[in-house]
């Protein structure tokens, strides 16, 4: 466990920006906003992908099942590189094909769906949509970060401000954001991913070999991790000693509050 009784050189903060600094931009059909629209959903999950081709919105249910499966997890620890291998294999998972499968007797859309390449399609466009092009910046979080180091390396009395990020993401998906969103990356003092570490989130693990990262950089102990949603990673992180919170995105004062104060009165809840 890291020791936070000694006064560091800074304040270490690491965050997982998706979910917190990007968000997905576009609700998915498993999200309706009335009754009426939900019932419409369940009768035909079928919609126009724009290009010809017939679009599967997935229900929310399935596709959590593909984001915490094993496939998924092998994709983000980088040991299925290709996209295309990823996306056919969560096409392949057992429970994925026997909702396939469902779906083609309730609908009749037997040989559309069977020949797999709507559910593969759709699965791409849905990783698009929540992974890459479909992302988009939060302005008040980002504002809040921005703010917060800058009065941070405004004031001699307190020390600096340094945010790390920590994510579950590909080397393809961090380049890929490095080049859309350059002015929410530029926060970071460093970046370290799932995908070239070959372990991620929420493993105590990935947490332990980020603090000793950041300890080996910045001469300086981890104080706080910050996460939009996930109750493991904040467990794991309290477990090692680390002030850790999760955060709305509709809340940027409470970011505000916690990049002024990263570091706890007492020790850190267990």
């Amino acid at each position: 466990m890291v020791s936070l009784e000694h006064v560091s050189l800074k304040n270490i903060i690491m965050m997982e920006p998706l979910g917190l600094l990007l968000v997905s931009s576009t609700p998915t059909a498993s999200q309706p906003k009335s009754r009426k629209k939900a019932e419409a959903a369940k009768i035909n999950p079928f919609d126009d992908a724009g290009d010809g081709a017939r679009n599967i919105e997935f229900p929310k249910f399935l596709w959590r099942y593909m984001m915490k499966s094993e496939v998924w997890k092998r994709h983000e620890r980088g040991e299925i590189k290709m996209d295309e291998d990823v996306v056919a294999q969560l096409a392949g998972l057992p429970m994925v094909r026997t909702w396939v499968m469902e779906l083609e007797e309730q609908h009749q859309h037997g040989q559309e769906v069977a020949n797999g390449n709507n559910v593969c399609e759709s699965i791409k466009r849905r990783l698009e949509r929540e992974r890459t092009w479909g992302l988009t910046e939060v302005p008040e979080m980002v504002a809040a970060l921005r703010q917060a180091l800058v009065d941070s390396g405004g004031k001699q009395e307190s020390p600096p401000l340094v945010v790390v990020c920590v994510s579950n993401m590909s080397k393809n998906e961090l380049c890929f954001l490095r080049r859309r969103f350059p002015q929410v990356f530029a926060l970071f003092a460093t970046t370290i991913i799932s995908g070239e570490e070959g372990v991620s989130l929420p493993s105590r693990r990935f947490l332990n070999l980020a603090m000793r990262r950041v300890r080996a950089s910045f001469h300086s102990d981890t104080h706080l991790f910050l996460h939009a949603h996930c109750i493991q990673s904040i467990t794991a992180a309290r477990s090692l000693g680390l002030r850790a919170s999760i955060l709305s995105v509709s809340h940027p004062l409470q970011l505000h509050h916690l990049l002024h104060n990263p570091r706890p009165s007492s020790a850190p809840p267990a």
